[in-house]
């Protein structure tokens, strides 16, 4: 039996995941061993993922292997300006490839491996948000599927990409979370968050234009909540949400919100739901933009923020997604699915792999 090593992993602001997989003409792909670290420095990174292999690959090679990181990847696949780090900054992987011996490796931007990682339209996992499915299952003659990909995270990321039968034909790099955001100027609430987001990164108000990724990253969603509890809330519930809010380091801040408006717990709870209101609202408009820019046949939500808290946003993302004045009954039908799948990025890349490999033996 023919056994071939891949390494897939998926760099994330927060966590790092990592999966070695075999790959043999008679199981097809299995996975042999996958974990996830905390993410830290570039070069923490490439030790982290060397060490990982090393412990559990020690006498076959290391075939192929994609790494999903955000930010802008270099033509040959070998670098990348890592946005959470420094994005005018190339960190070159080229030499994590040489210690490992592997015989092709590169890099994906992590959302292109989210696409790739998308299941069939049948996997349970796929949660509808909003839209007709049935209105959007096969294409016009001759025409791949067009997929639109949104994972709000630490960071914000859009996938593009088509597919064909069954499988992703194609991925496209973007850098849209990075687009400049929409905002309801007649509501005051939208426009105390923006100044919020604003003074959060430090920027001079005059002439800031906000981004889509200032809104949508888990880091707005406190932000978000203390600017609405500043608005509504009481002295004694804004006292009291501060109070429960700073017991949480930054990074479960998010989560603890989501959590108190799952749980219905009230006063806070109430303001916490307002809070996922006000993103689902950022979230539709976001979705929007490239619904109408790439016309797709499926648009997805991924990511551990979409899988948490959908529930919650579903109603104020809907009306903003759909709401336009020409497009609004192609937005309605359009599909728009959760995909309930944390690995989604690192499954992606595990097929990348496996097609390098495949594409080796042609």
């Amino acid at each position: 039996m023919r056994t071939n090593t891949l390494l897939a992993a998926d760099v994330g602001a927060t966590n790092t995941r990592i999966r070695l997989s075999s790959l043999s003409s008679e199981s097809g792909v299995e996975t042999l061993a996958e974990t996830s670290v905390k993410t830290t420095g570039a070069a923490e990174i490439k030790e982290v993922i060397s060490t990982f292999t090393r412990q559990h690959v020690t006498d076959s090679a290391i075939l192929a292997s994609v790494l999903g990181l955000p930010g802008k990847v270099s033509s040959d696949c070998q670098s990348c300006a890592i946005s959470f780090f420094d994005p005018h900054n190339y960190v070159s992987f080229r030499d994590l490839f040489q210690r490992l011996n592997i015989r092709q490796g590169v890099l994906v931007n992590d959302l292109e491996c989210g696409i790739a990682g998308l299941p069939n339209r049948a996997d349970p996992r796929l949660k509808l948000l909003s839209g007709e499915p049935s209105l959007f299952e096969k294409p016009p003659q001759g025409q791949e599927r067009r997929l639109v990909l949104g994972m709000p995270g630490t960071g914000l990321g859009i996938g593009l990409g088509t597919s064909s039968g069954s499988s992703v034909a194609t991925t496209i790099p973007s850098e849209g979370g990075h687009t400049f955001a929409a905002i309801d100027s007649r509501d005051e609430l939208e426009l105390l968050i923006t100044t919020a987001v604003l003074e959060e990164k430090g920027e001079n108000l005059a002439g800031a234009i906000p981004t889509y990724q200032d809104f949508l990253r888990g880091g707005a969603i406190p932000i978000a909540f203390r600017t609405l509890l500043g608005q509504r809330g009481t002295p004694s519930t804004v006292a009291t949400a501060h109070k429960a809010l700073e017991s949480y380091p930054p990074g479960e801040q998010p989560q603890a919100i989501a959590s108190w408006a799952l749980s219905r717990q009230d006063p806070i709870g109430h303001h916490a739901r307002d809070t996922f209101t006000v993103y689902g609202r950022f979230l539709g408009r976001f979705l929007q933009s490239f619904a109408l820019s790439f016309l797709p046949n499926e648009v997805f939500l991924g990511g551990n923020i979409a899988i948490a808290t959908h529930s919650l946003f579903k109603e104020s993302f809907t009306s903003a997604f759909c709401h336009h004045p020409i497009h609004s009954t192609f937005l309605k039908a359009l599909p728009v699915q959760v995909a309930l799948i944390p690995t989604l990025n690192l499954d992606g890349a595990t097929r990348a792999a496996e097609k390098l490999v495949l594409g080796q033996a042609e």
